[in-house]
């Protein structure tokens, strides 16, 4: 197409077609593009291409995504297998000598051998697991890499890619039997089906089946404890979550309709381009139109590889070698663990003999035969060539984006079926039609048609070009946004499916009665009609299931948009017929049942259903049919399954702002119907083609973003969720068939169930294809059966012309002052110029040209668009990222909202179904007469935790809005009008609460109220606790949701609290108000008397899309965009209302409503908001205003005076900068005049005046490099705040823990005593509640003085030394002083300041602890507090990770070496057109470039004292205030009755220093040089020094002197000289390589950061490990259960010694990952190092390798593989716990908390090795490299004509930037390494050693 351009060229217009001409050029002849029909102007390939690249690079970025996330997923997998595996070999043993439940004769070495068979069949299983994985994922969809596909009995049989190869693990025949006839998807899965019986009872079972069956039979006879079952429940349920994940990266690709515009925008960007070049290029053009197209194809081709990681294709992830490690590692630690048990077999037997007896039978014989490393992927039998019949089934097939032939990028093109085309025909016909006028206008009117001079209807392309950013970003991020939207349904959707199998899995294999063999078991149980029974409970559960997921369906498609076929059915035909579900509803309702459902709202039916499940299972938890824990899982399912539901209707009621929708539409509208005013100079009888293309872009791209905003339609691309519905359906039918299949006699029961027989005659009927038909009808999703959702675009086919001149709701009328103002400059502007330039002539028919003669010296100035291109790039990057940043926000809102919503209708599902007395038959059943004194009063209870559940909500809605904003019409509303009358409410407060709780309520802060509500509530939960009317996981269960809501709360609060940070938003206003207004100047030089138009339309755009992310930040007010907080709260009310009355039908509880019921109905028509009503206006005005972060002025005229202000800006921190930018001005011009004189026109004329193409090329990379460091710092920013926001959440659900469980038994109460003794009892538990409060205050202020004052010192760097802080505390809230004892004071100085958090959570923990072994609080409340006190300490982690974690310093000094050579030789191209003007531009351009960098730095820090800053010391005042105020609620009527109780809480709110200290001395040098040595950590890496990069000024002179050779002197144009380029390649080029860089940048930091993240993922949970040892893991004490006073001494000095040898091997385990990850593959600093050396010296440990092994453990590691190491030093650790459990040294719960913890170091170590070992892929990197060498040396050969002999220094700096980002990202990509910038893995280490020591020291 290069050589046809110029061809085409010379044909039609010669050879004299030049880039530019000018007066002095010899040829007359000479003609511009615009001259010439087939050469085209750049500007419009330009604007394309910024857009074009963002969309391919995004591509790109999503298919990363999917690449990397598909190895997280193999990950996990590995994770789950291994966490599998180890808990075998650790777990499943029988009770030795001295544990409990020894029962001697019973455990012989028969027995012991049988244990390890099983473990070795689990091994077995395991392996087959993964193999069934492997091939699901690649062989079924590929087949081999040299045959392609085939068919699935070659895979099954020979498996000739799989190592092991499947081949090698089948059992026998009849096993390979069954799953020969299995579907491949449903293989791993399948496998759930039965997990309560002995593998040997069913040869023929799936995988999962048979690991399950194993364990559920040793459980039930005592090998294996309950909690260790289900922890390898929850983990096979894990890697079933990840098969899942993968999935759907493999069914769900990028939209077609996305695929083809972009393919339709690339053949028609590329192929035209060579037209653009021929003017510059000539013969030569085909060498830019070859790397235009390698650039953009080839990115292209980058995302089309990653996209599907699961190939054989590079690149891919070798499954093949994950399954080999995974087999080998597990099998390696089955022979190292059974070596170490000495226990398992019989006494006397060596270790060689154990090692037989551990590996027997003839399947572990098998996977030996296949041990061969040799043996190649294809194997040594091969098979025959595939032919048709070998097609794989196309489901099992990655649905394929477009055809693999070589020319099909061209035939897609023009594909118009399955694409967004059909749906912009009226948008394509009206640009032709446009494009017609546009043309005739110009014949007509012009006088000279071949001129754009003199005619009024020329339109310039700048505005266009100064637009294009913006709309550019904001149409791609709208994409973005759709297709998040699109991915987030499909993970909803898999969510939705995985809860309701696990459900049925659970429910089907865990619901049993007992075997023959197994304790428990009893005739009755066994008989058939009981048996049958069992079976139609299960059946019932399936049909709920599956009419659940049917009420789901409805809401989220028929309700909205009807059927196929476009027709609205109505509810009643919607339950009744139900023609699009498969199977139908209808078919699986019970005669009457539809009547039933018809009385309940469409969005509580799934909750309706969900309490009914419940209602059963807990019915069978209480007649011992399913265990307390399985019941729960159940539970939790069903819970997973409601959350999924909650995702997906957020998604479709969510829909993305119509506000923003507007303003795209109408920026878009006026863009591409103005642009064939522009083509038809240039393309003139051709502009008919680019105005289409420029529609079909542009409308495209827009088009693809709304539909795939809704995937819940009959739409392409949508989820279909009547195909889900049908496979979930046959599957878990399946399920219950395969269980009962197991037991013949069981078969026979179900298949004579008359619920069975329903169910499947459901399927039979649902077998034949339910049509999906698109529907045609527009306008067809409208709410029906709901709340209306939020606006929307309309969808018709004149929409966008209607929708885009509306005016309410819009944006449009908050920008009126700026659109006035902006089109008054512009006619002041026309005024000024007149008034100056035109001698003659009238101003109102003047032109352009009229205004402004070329003597004028206004000319320049005013003509000039120069510095707005320099600076419309980071304006519009910083527009459209607040825009992002507020759009997060505003759906992070309704996320939170929805989190809230589920959790209280959670909340109540529990209660209606938990909290209940025992019916008749089930275990605690005491008589009717009892039985309904009982239910009366639980009614009460029920009606109330109901009531406080819609007072919650309220009191959260209030906290939210109304304290914020008051009312709609008044702003400023008392609290006590909010507590009193709550007008805006449904139901209000006036309604829920009484009198008295008014008053009381009224005295508590805002804030705290829904603290005091869950309070409240969880006592009533634990009072029927202790009386056993709900079982201990139920309450907990209500406990942990109840904190959800807090959470939520807190979530909702930091959305709003947080907003971006004042000066960001200020220097956004003052470059926009400069942007905006002084670009009338410049139209006016190019529209004349027309400025006011672009002037508008610019302020419009810009301050539109400013505006609209102000108005998204906070979605909680009363103006639209919002979320309607109102309605949520009737919602949640009527829902739950409706759910108890049916819960309270099934259950017989005497009533179901309350008081506060009536009064709601009493007050009905003012608990509904009645916003038009007059208000009095003599309410107390003393309500505050929040205090909450700094805000801009939203006042009419604020965008003016907020540009202006200069305190609390940025401005004065750049003040330097901007002299430095402004006096380089006068420079600049002060030079140009003494070199060159007052003449100069052109920047050719003068050698130091320069061309704008190299600051326009480094300028848009600066930009992207800026924007995204500020988006760094903002992340850091805002992972502050909510890290120190879960902080605030754990200290209160702790105190909220110890306030409600933390007490002795009251009046009515089992084990309540009364009398004296119990008075006692609850005074010291009394005082324990205050020291737990003390603790926690204690807590927060040595984490704000970690993060802060142990840092900085205090304000001012006044030296703060560590003895002031512990006692003084000048800026604590309440000070430490006032929290400890002098003897504390003494004690906490002797430990360092960091680890001093710590050591307060040990001893919360003992003091718990203590209370759990005496009885006082329960084993799940205990362990509750200790979850939420480890989880204060993750967090601090977070902190600490931000602190110090800075941006590496090569990023920082990258960036300022380019944007120092960029903003101070700008001057230099500012000087010819604004002269003495020239310090102007010059200064704004550095203030804004380094004021963006400025804000960058300040919010990086989030906890300096400089603003914006985190307050501290007001959060944890305002923690301390809750707690203490929670903690007096918690109090009982007894203990307020007793001083001593109130007197110690009374006591604790004194906060004054209980030591006092001198004031500060001055401080002095030495103490200055100890604050800054503290923070060493944050500052280390910044010191360090980047790595040299090596500049290009030798080419640059080559080229230069090679131009004068060949050329001479006076080449003045690109197109006199063979060698000079033109600028058009470059500024073509530069988009897609600034974003290609940036992008990598951005992987790698991410990475970088991701490092840090996971190494302080393992030292937390190490830290954890070892907090929870010394804590829960020793003897009972004197006066604790379990003590005996014979022996004591012994078992102490055993624990004592296990517990040492528990640090050393954490202390192994780390070293072994730091080797790992660092030390194996970069050895020492010095080089590589062997294995041997590694574990003989590892001089770089610390602590080393060298001191923690013996010499037989180092013999042991050696023959173990690095990789296992941990591994097999971690399953040590859980040997030596799991004895002591068995012993009672430490209970269960503790336990395997501390096992999880260990697994979560391992999921840290894999995500290290992730980080470590999939670096960015080559094909990406070496893409990169061709662009940026092509690009960066081929750049002096543009700038030799302008710069001539000081090319070097410009193709220097391009260099040194391209190449110095493109570093960067290699420096950090791997942070693992001894190269700076590193994690420092030693360090590490040697803090968990140095704390641990700590540890067992205090």
């Amino acid at each position: 197409m290069g050589f046809v351009g110029q061809v085409a060229k010379l044909y039609f217009c010669g050879p004299n077609v030049a880039s530019s001409c000018d007066d002095s050029d010899d040829d007359e002849d000479c003609k511009t593009p615009e001259d010439c029909a087939v050469t085209f102007d750049p500007t419009g390939h330009v604007v394309v291409a910024l857009i074009l690249s963002f969309l391919l690079v995004t591509r790109v970025e999503l298919a990363q995504d999917r690449y990397f996330g598909g190895k997280k997923n193999f990950g996990a997998i590995y994770n789950g297998l291994r966490d599998i595996n180890i808990a075998f070999t650790v777990f499943l043993r029988a009770p030795r000598q001295d544990e409990m439940n020894f029962h001697g004769k019973e455990y012989t070495p028969l027995a012991m051998q049988e244990l390890a068979r099983d473990r070795v069949e689990l091994l077995r299983l395991t392996n087959l697991l993964y193999a069934f994985i492997r091939q699901v994922v690649r062989e079924q969809r590929h087949g081999y890499s040299d045959t392609g596909p085939v068919e699935d009995e070659e895979i099954i049989t020979n498996d000739r890619a799989g190592k092991p190869c499947i081949a090698s693990l089948w059992k026998d025949e009849a096993e390979y039997a069954e799953y020969k006839g299995t579907d491949p998807w449903n293989r791993p899965n399948i496998g759930e089906f039965c997990v309560s019986h002995h593998s040997s009872r069913s040869v023929a079972f799936q995988v999962m089946a048979h690991i399950q069956a194993i364990c559920e039979h040793h459980r039930r006879l005592g090998h294996l404890s309950e909690k260790g079952l289900m922890d390898i429940y929850t983990e096979t349920e894990k890697v079933m979550g990840e098969l899942k994940g993968i999935e759907r990266i493999i069914t769900t690709p990028i939209p077609h309709s996305y695929l083809h515009m972009l393919d339709f925008l690339l053949v028609f960007f590329v192929y035209t381009t060579p037209f653009v070049f021929s003017a510059s290029f000539k013969y030569a053009t085909f060498f830019p139109s070859f790397v235009i197209a390698l650039a953009f194809y080839g990115v292209n081709e980058l995302g089309r590889a990653l996209e599907d990681p699961f190939g054989w294709k590079e690149p891919n992830h070798d499954l093949t070698q994950v399954g080999w490690r995974i087999y080998r590692e597990n099998t390696i630690m089955h022979e190292a663990i059974g070596a170490m048990d000495h226990d398992d077999l019989s006494k006397g037997s060596d270790d060689e003999m154990r090692l037989a007896h551990l590996l027997v039978g003839e399947d572990v014989k098998r996977i030996q035969a296949h041990r061969l490393e040799e043996e190649s992927e294809l194997g040594a039998s091969k098979s025959r060539e595939p032919g048709p019949e070998d097609e794989v089934d196309p489901k099992y097939i990655k649905p394929k984006e477009k055809a693999e032939s070589a020319f099909q990028f061209l035939l897609v093109v023009f594909q118009v079926k399955g694409t967004v085309i059909p749906s912009i025909v009226t948008q394509l016909i009206l640009s032709q039609l446009v494009a017609l006028f546009a043309f005739g206008s110009m014949i007509i009117v012009c006088d000279d048609p071949d001129s754009v001079d003199n005619c009024p209807v020329a339109v310039p392309d700048e505005a266009h070009s100064i637009m294009a950013t913006v709309m550019g970003f904001l149409l791609v991020f709208r994409s973005n946004i759709s297709y998040d939207r699109y991915y987030e349904g499909k993970m909803s959707l898999g969510k939705m499916y995985s809860g309701l199998r696990n459900l049925n899995v659970a429910f089907a294999t865990f619901m049993r009665t007992e075997l023959e063999d197994e304790p428990g078991y009893d005739s009755f149980h066994a008989s058939d009609s009981f048996r049958q029974k069992l079976h139609e409970d299960r059946l019932e559960v399936l049909r709920l299931t599956n009419i659940l997921y049917a009420f789901v369906r409805h809401t989220l498609r028929e309700h909205r948009v009807g059927l196929a076929d476009g027709r609205m059915p109505t509810d009643a035909q919607i339950l009744g017929e139900d023609e699009q579900g498969k199977p139908s509803v209808a078919a699986m309702f019970l005669e009457g049942e539809v009547d039933f459902w018809m009385n309940i709202s469409p969005n509580n039916r799934p909750n309706v259903v969900m309490g009914k499940i419940q209602y059963i299972v807990e019915h069978h938890r209480r007649r011992g049919h399913i265990s307390e824990r399985a019941a729960f899982e159940v539970y939790l399912q069903c819970e997973n399954v409601l959350e999924a539901w909650k995702a997906t209707e957020r998604i479709v009621s969510t829909p993305i702002p119509y506000s923003y929708l507007h303003m795209l539409n109408f920026v878009l509208f006026i863009f591409v119907y103005t642009c064939p005013f522009i083509f038809s100079f240039t393309f003139r009888g051709f502009l008919f083609i680019p105005s289409a293309i420029v529609v079909l872009g542009f409308y495209g791209i827009a088009e693809v973003g709304r539909v795939m905003q809704d995937p819940f339609n009959y739409t392409e691309p949508f989820h279909n969720l009547t195909a889900v519905g049908w496979r979930m359906f046959k599957e878990n039918l399946q399920i219950h068939e395969k269980v009962s299949a197991i037991v013949a006699k069981d078969q026979q029961l179900l298949y004579n169930c008359e619920m069975y027989k329903k169910l499947h005659s459901a399927m039979q009927v649902g077998r034949g294809e339910t049509s999906m038909a698109v529907t045609t009808a527009q306008g067809t999703s409208k709410e029906h059966g709901k709340e209306a959702a939020s606006r929307e675009m309309g969808i018709g086919n004149y929409a966008f012309l209607t929708e885009v001149f509306k005016w309410k709701n819009t944006v449009h009328t908050k920008v009126v002052p700026q659109v006035v103002i902006a089109i008054a400059v512009a006619l002041l502007g026309n005024v000024t110029v007149w008034h100056l330039c035109a001698k003659s002539g009238n101003l109102l028919t003047m032109s352009a040209d009229d205004a402004l003669p070329e003597n004028c010296d206004a000319t320049q100035l005013f003509a000039t668009a120069t510095a707005h291109r320099l600076v419309g790039n980071i304006t519009g990057f910083l527009l459209v990222f607040r825009t992002y940043i507020a759009d997060y926000r505003f759906y992070e809102g309704k996320k939170s909202l929805g989190a809230l919503f589920n959790a209280l209708r959670n909340v109540n599902v529990a209660f209606c179904s938990f909290l209940r007395t025992d019916l008749d038959g089930e275990a605690s059943y005491v008589g009717d007469q009892v039985q309904l004194e009982v239910n009366t009063q639980l009614s009460k209870d029920h009606i109330e935790l109901r009531r406080l559940s819609s007072l919650l909500f309220a009191f959260i809605r209030q906290a939210i809005r109304e304290q914020r904003h008051g009312y709609p019409e008044t702003e400023e509303v008392s609290d006590a009008e909010l507590v009193h009358e709550d007008e805006a409410g449904s139901p209000s407060l006036k309604s829920l609460l009484s009198d008295q709780e008014k008053d009381e309520y009224a005295n508590f802060n805002y804030k705290n109220r829904p603290n005091i509500v869950v309070t409240r509530m969880q006592a009533i939960v634990e009072h029927h606790r202790r009386m056993n009317h709900i079982s201990e996981r139920g309450a907990f269960d209500i406990y942990h949701e109840l904190e959800v809501c807090l959470q939520s709360f807190q979530d909702m609060e930091r959305i709003v609290g947080t907003r971006m940070p004042y000066q960001y938003l200020h220097m956004v206003t003052f470059i926009l108000f400069l942007y905006i207004y002084t670009a009338p100047l410049v139209f006016v030089g190019l529209f004349g008397r027309l400025a006011f138009f672009p002037s508008a339309i610019l302020a419009l755009g810009f301050y539109g899309v400013y505006e609209i992310g102000r108005s998204i930040e906070d979605p909680f007010t009363y103006t639209e965009p919002r979320h309607d907080l109102t309605a949520a709260g009737w919602r949640l009310y009527s829902e739950t209302l409706q759910l108890h009355e049916v819960m309270h039908d099934m259950s017989g509880r005497p009533e179901f409503q309350g008081e506060a019921d009536r009064r709601i109905v009493q007050n009905k028509g003012q608990s509904k908001p009645d916003y038009a009503r007059v208000r009095d206006n003599s309410k107390s005005a003393a309500q505050k205003k929040q205090e909450g972060p700094q805000t801009l002025s939203e006042a009419g005229y604020g965008f003016i005076t907020e540009a202006f202000k200069v305190k609390d800006t940025i401005h004065l921190k750049v003040i330097p900068q901007w002299v430095t930018g402004a006096a380089m001005g006068l420079v600049a011009q002060c030079a140009k005049l003494n070199v060159c004189g007052s003449d100069v026109t052109a920047p050719g004329d003068c050698a130091i005046t320069f061309e704008r193409y190299a600051h326009t090329t480094v300028g848009s990379v600066l930009a992207f490099l800026l924007v995204f460091r500020t988006n760094l710092a903002y992340d850091r920013y805002y992972e502050a705040k909510t890290a120190l926001s879960n902080i605030h959440n754990r200290l209160r659900n702790l105190n909220m823990g110890v306030s409600v469980f933390l007490r002795s038994p009251r009046k009515g109460e089992p084990n309540y005593e009364g009398g004296k003794a119990h008075t006692m009892k609850m005074v010291r538990l009394a005082q324990d509640r205050v020291e737990l409060l003390r603790l926690t205050a204690l807590l927060m202020g040595f984490i704000r003085q970690s993060l802060r004052e142990q840092r900085l010192g205090y304000p001012g760097g006044r030296f703060a030394s560590d003895h002031h802080l512990l006692q003084e505390d000048l800026y604590g809230k309440p000070s430490i002083g006032a929290l400890l004892t002098k003897t504390e004071v003494e004690e906490y100085k002797k430990v360092t300041f960091n680890n001093r958090p710590n050591i307060v959570v040990a001893l919360i923990q003992r003091i718990v602890e203590h209370n759990r072994r005496v009885g006082n609080i329960c084993d799940r409340g205990a362990f509750d507090i200790y979850l939420e006190s480890k989880s204060v300490l993750d967090e601090l982690k977070s902190c600490e990770r931000v602190v110090t974690t800075p941006v590496p310093f090569q990023y920082l000094q990258m960036m300022n070496f380019v944007l120092f050579f960029f903003v101070f030789s700008a001057p230099f191209v500012f000087s010819v057109d604004f002269k003495w003007m020239t310090w102007f531009p010059s200064g704004i351009l550095a203030m804004a470039y380094y004021g963006i960098d400025a804000i960058g730095k300040a919010i990086e820090h989030p906890f300096d004292w400089e603003k914006p800053n985190l307050d501290l010391t007001s959060i944890g005042w305002r923690i301390y205030c809750e707690n203490v105020q929670i903690q007096r609620q918690g109090l009982s009527p007894e203990e307020e009755e007793i001083p001593a109780v109130v007197r110690t809480l009374d006591e604790l709110a004194v906060t004054t220093p209980r030591v006092t200290m001198p004031p500060s001395a001055p401080t002095t040098d030495a103490e200055k040089a100890l604050l800054l040595s503290r923070r060493d950590m944050a500052l280390r890496e910044a010191m360090l020094s980047t790595q040299k990069e090596w500049p290009d000024g030798p080419w640059a002179w080559f080229t230069e002197v090679t131009k004068v050779f060949l050329c001479g002197n006076n080449v003045k144009k690109e197109s006199q000289c063979l060698i000079t380029f033109g600028t058009n390649m470059h500024s073509i080029a530069v988009t897609i390589i600034g974003f290609l860089l940036v992008f990598r940048t951005n992987l790698s930091y991410e990475k970088y950061y991701d490092g840090m993240t996971n190494l302080g993922q393992m030292y937390t949970s190490m830290r954890n490990v070892n907090i929870a040892l010394l804590a829960f893991m020793r003897q009972s004490y004197e006066g604790e259960p379990g003590y005996s006073k014979d022996g004591f001494m012994v078992r102490s000095v055993m624990v004592r010694e296990d517990l040492q040898e528990l640090r050393r091997q954490c202390n192994i385990a780390y070293a072994f990952i730091r080797q790992l990850v660092r030390d194996q593959r970069h050895g020492y600093p010095t080089g590589k190092v062997d294995d041997d050396e590694l574990l003989r010296n590892d001089k770089h440990g610390a602590p080393s390798l060298s001191t923690l092994l013996t010499e037989p453990e180092r013999e042991l590691y050696r023959g173990i593989e690095p990789l296992n190491r941990p591994n097999i030093a971690f399953a040590n650790m859980e040997r030596i716990i799991e004895r002591h459990r068995r012993l009672g040294h430490i209970y269960e719960q503790a336990a395997f908390e501390v096992y999880h913890e260990m697994e979560a170091v391992m999921q840290g170590l894999k995500g290290c090795e992730f980080i470590a070992t999939t670096p960015a892929p080559y094909q990406y990197l070496q893409m990169v490299q061709f662009l940026l060498f092509v690009y960066v040396y081929s750049a002096p050969f543009v700038f030799t004509i302008t710069f001539s002999w000081i090319t070097p220094i410009p193709s220097m700096v391009v260099a040194l930037g391209f190449y110095g980002i493109n570093e960067i990202g290699v420096a950090i990509e791997d942070p693992f390494s001894w190269s700076p910038p590193y994690h420092d893995m030693s360090g590490v280490g040697t803090r968990i050693f140095n704390e641990v020591m700590k540890f067992r020291e205090e």
